[in-house]
């Protein structure tokens, strides 16, 4: 299960509405290398809670900064 938050808001998702976020949107707005990082450290059977940011900030308080 994925959830996915932008800016702090949930964003809702729907098959039968048509509103539903795909790996290629998710990669185009954060990026390959923060969703691969995002993926490499989370279980395969957690629960995903994934928060889109605007402007990733570039410190070391960001994970997938530092670790690039």
């Amino acid at each position: 299960m994925v959830r996915i938050f932008n800016n702090g808001e949930p964003v809702k998702m729907s098959k039968r509405a048509g509103n539903f976020v795909t790996m290629r949107d998710l990669i185009d707005e954060v990026g390959k290398d923060v969703v691969r990082f995002i993926m490499l450290t989370r279980k395969n059977d957690a629960p995903l809670d994934l928060t889109t940011p605007r402007s990733p900030r570039k410190s070391r308080d960001n994970p997938v900064f530092y670790v690039q």
